[in-house]
């Protein structure tokens, strides 16, 4: 019963690996190869907002899985 991101982590590949996609997909919509492909920037407050949603995932299940673990349904 380890807290996801603080108690356990993925192997460093894939750490390296997820950072690398992750880098290329922000990027690749304000490249010249993006607009070759008919891509366009994503509004500023994106960012946040995709930020505020995967904290609130996060939070929100660990919170449950700690409610059915106490409940003994898992």
């Amino acid at each position: 019963n380890k807290i996801p991101f603080i108690q356990s982590r993925a192997s460093w590949q894939l750490i390296i690996t997820t950072g690398a996609i992750m880098l290329v997909g922000m990027w690749l919509p304000s490249s010249p190869i993006g607009q070759w492909l008919g891509l366009v920037p994503l509004p500023v407050l994106y960012w946040p907002l995709l930020l505020l949603t995967l904290v609130s995932y996060v939070v929100l299940t660990q919170g449950v899985k700690v409610w059915l673990i106490r409940r003994n349904w898992i």
